[in-house]
Formats: structure tokens, C-alpha cells, sequence
């Protein structure tokens, strides 16, 4: 009566945000009473997945061996076991990377990622032996689309007619999705032409995954893509006018 008995398990506990490294154990025992050569692991991973998942490999002790002992044997040089006795157990591992792309697509539309590991072996008349583990779904972030706007002058003190005064607006991309067509506006109370911020010019400061966050459209006052964790920097200007100081604004 050959059998193979697979289990799988993850690392996390709840949601996970980008970023996260997943760690996937997996487990092949013997659960039959014959001998079973070339015992393999596979995994069907979520297709909606934006990354891949890591190769699944032989943890640093992968025999559980339990008596009689020294039955299980294996060649290395790969991630098959070559010989597992009845009642031995096999131990891999493998790691995904969570994706931003997982968090703003919610991997597939059900908000998870799905996956179902698969063991492999012959029996001793080489027929196929397979078992495979319930379905692991973990759970990703809600998406939250937020931008974070400042805005400094870089002179707050009494200004005179005609001084040029440059406002530094900065936005910030602090949700945990890519945000798109940013654009700009500066509602302002002085007489003379206002400032007039075009995002468009921004100077990005890149804190995440480099070149997530781009702009290949120009000409339209809009950054095209802004990544979570980047910033936008833009600067304009205003020139103090007469009426501004007649009015005291």
C-alpha cells in the first residue's frame, strides 16, 4: 500500500504588505509501507501573482528519519530525495516576494495568494504516487490609493515689490499603490500672475523599487506614474506686485 502524505504551511499571520518575503515549508512523508524512490515537490502557484516563486529546495536537514533509522538515503545533487523508507519524512522550502502589483491588482481580483503544493514518487514498481496539500491562501493588504502634499516658501518674512518668491510643493506617494496623472494647482490670493506648479517638471526622489515611478508623456502638467514611497518635487514662483503691498496681502 505505497502513500505519500504532503502538507504546506507559510510563515505569516494575517495580511501582508509589499514587500514581504513569504516563506513556504512543505513537507512529503512516507505514509504507506513500501519504500518510495524520487520523491519531488511542486507547487501550482497563483497565476495572478506578480512574482515568481523561488525554486523549492531541500532545507539544510531535510530527512526526518524515524526507526529504523539510516533507511532513507539520497545522492544530492538536486532537490529530489532518492529513497524514503515508510514512515520518513522529506522538508522543503521556498519563498515569494510580495509585489506591489499583488497589493493594486489584489492578485487575481479574491485579494489572496493561492497555491497548492504537490508531492511526486514511484512505488517500488515505479507506478506514480502523488498526494497534495489543501490550498494555502494568504491574504494581501487592502489597497490604499494616498498623497501627501507640503508646500514651503523660501522666504516668510515681509517681502517688498518685486522680490521673487519660490514655493517648493512636494508630493508624496505615502499609500501602498501607484498613483497616476498627478497634476498640480496653487490657488492664490496675490495680484499678479500666480505660481504655477507643473508636475510635469517634477524632480522624483525614488525610494522603492528603482524606475517604478515614471513620467514618458511630457508637455501635459501631469506625472504619469508615482510608485509608493516617492517623491515629487516642484518648484514655482511669484513676484511681489504693488497692489499686493497696497492691499497688505
Amino acid at each position: 500500500a505505497p502513500a505519500l502524505t504532503v502538507t504546506k504551511v507559510s510563515d505569516t499571520a494575517g495580511q501582508v504588505a509589499a514587500g514581504t518575503t513569504i516563506t513556504y515549508t512543505f513537507t512529503a512523508t512516507n505514509s504507506g509501507n513500501q519504500t518510495l524512490t524520487a520523491v519531488s515537490m511542486a507547487d501550482t502557484h497563483d497565476a495572478g501573482a506578480a512574482n515568481a516563486l523561488s525554486t523549492i529546495a531541500f532545507v539544510a536537514s531535510p530527512l526526518t528519519d524515524v526507526a529504523p533509522l539510516l533507511d532513507s538515503t539520497d545522492g544530492g545533487g538536486d532537490d529530489v530525495w532518492d529513497t524514503l523508507a515508510p514512515g520518513d519524512t522529506i522538508t522543503w522550502q521556498a519563498t515569494y516576494v510580495v509585489a506591489v502589483a499583488d497589493i493594486s491588482t489584489q492578485v487575481g481580483g479574491d485579494g489572496t495568494i493561492d497555491n497548492t503544493a504537490t508531492g511526486s514518487a514511484l512505488d517500488p514498481l515505479s507506478a506514480a504516487v502523488n498526494d497534495s496539500s489543501p490550498a494555502v491562501s494568504i491574504p494581501v493588504d487592502a489597497a490604499n490609493a494616498s498623497l501627501l502634499m507640503a508646500k514651503v516658501a523660501d522666504d516668510t518674512t515681509d517681502v517688498i515689490l518685486g522680490q521673487l518668491i519660490t514655493y517648493t510643493y512636494t508630493i508624496t506617494n505615502n499609500g501602498n499603490v501607484p498613483i497616476t496623472a498627478i497634476s498640480l494647482g496653487d490657488i492664490h490670493n496675490g495680484s499678479g500672475p500666480a505660481p504655477a506648479p507643473d508636475a510635469d517638471a517634477a524632480t522624483l526622489t525614488d525610494n522603492g523599487t528603482p524606475g517604478d515611478s515614471t513620467n514618458p508623456s511630457s508637455g501635459d502638467n501631469q506625472w504619469d506614474t508615482l510608485a509608493p514611497g516617492d517623491v515629487l518635487t516642484v518648484t514655482a514662483t511669484y513676484t511681489v506686485t504693488q497692489s499686493d503691498i497696497d492691499n497688505l496681502q
